[in-house]
């Protein structure tokens, strides 16, 4: 006998969408979005200084959950 699914399997595969209401993704797709994080290098002159700093790029929501699941920071000191 084939087990049956269970209706929150079945919810998300009609709304592609989970419990939290985040997109559902495979394990490829999810690590292609967390690779859209980027770590921007921004460098100005102003007057006869010249200055560089980094800035990683804000986290979406579903990114921050996956992050805050693997127990990992995006903060950086320099």
């Amino acid at each position: 006998m084939k087990a049956s699914r269970s209706e929150s399997a079945q919810s998300k595969e009609r709304k592609k969408r989970n419990q939290e209401n985040f997109p559902v993704h495979s394990f490829r797709t999810l690590l292609e979005d967390l690779g859209t994080i980027c770590l921007n290098t921004v460098e100005c002159t102003i007057r006869e200084g010249s200055y560089r700093f980094s800035k990683i790029t804000r986290p979406t929501q579903l990114q921050q959950k996956a992050l805050d699941l693997l127990g990992v920071s995006l903060i950086c000191t320099q």
